[in-house]
């Protein structure tokens, strides 16, 4: 595995400052996040003391952010803007999805537990097609399972604990997959129910971004990155 570090060398690096990381494995699959500098230092100095052979951890496809701290992980995941099949009070439809980030919490709470252990803290939408960064626009996700402030209610399903953190970049498809109900609302500029969101507006449809409402921070500031 290659990795290959972005920095921008006419600027000095605070170590809350954030750059950019690419990995390019072996069998030509390449993923792009960015870690904060304090992070990248730690992670290096970690993988100096392993033992030879051990690789550093795989991280998942579209990952926008790895934070890595002492007890815990934070893995920052962007699902793509798409139709999805979903069951709504019984009934199965398809429905537009905006461009959305999941924000996992992974944990060990035995030092020789052997799984990771995932909790899926917020989802949140963004507009457009431009790439994610410390300055993008958060919105609310518009429709219900989903709090205004991004808090994640899936009822009693629970995600399964996995051994490589990686696992989880498809994790996305179990909360799309849970029974979505009215808990927490609708969370649009239509003003509408979720049941005609579901069942009309954008039923079979593309979603609309110019219907999400802002939570008037950026990704730096709704998710307090220092």
């Amino acid at each position: 595995m290659k990795i290959n570090i972005e920095i921008d060398s006419d600027k000095c690096h605070e170590l809350s400052d954030f750059i950019s990381v690419q990995e390019q494995h072996d069998n030509g699959e390449i993923i792009d996040y960015s870690m904060s500098v304090s992070d990248l230092i730690n992670s290096l100095s970690a993988s100096t003391n392993q033992q030879i052979g051990h690789t550093s951890e795989l991280l998942p496809k579209n990952t926008i952010l790895y934070r890595d701290f002492e007890k815990t992980k934070h893995v920052f995941i962007e699902v793509p803007r798409m139709q999805r099949k979903i069951d709504y009070s019984g009934f199965s439809f398809v429905v537009g999805f905006p461009r959305c980030i999941f924000q996992y919490t992974v944990k060990k709470y035995k030092s020789n537990q052997e799984k990771w252990d995932i909790f899926l803290d917020k989802i949140v939408a963004v507009k457009g097609r431009a790439p994610i960064n410390m300055e993008t626009e958060i919105c609310s996700f518009p429709y219900s399972h989903v709090s205004t402030d991004g808090n994640v209610c899936m009822g009693g399903n629970q995600f399964p604990s996995v051994k490589n953190i990686n696992e989880i970049e498809n994790f996305h498809s179990i909360f799309f997959s849970s029974p979505f109900g009215n808990d927490y609302g609708a969370s649009t500029t239509l003003d509408k129910n979720v049941s005609t969101l579901f069942g009309d507006t954008f039923c079979n449809k593309d979603f609309d971004d110019n219907v999400l409402i802002s939570q008037k921070q950026n990704f730096r500031e709704f998710f307090n990155i220092q």
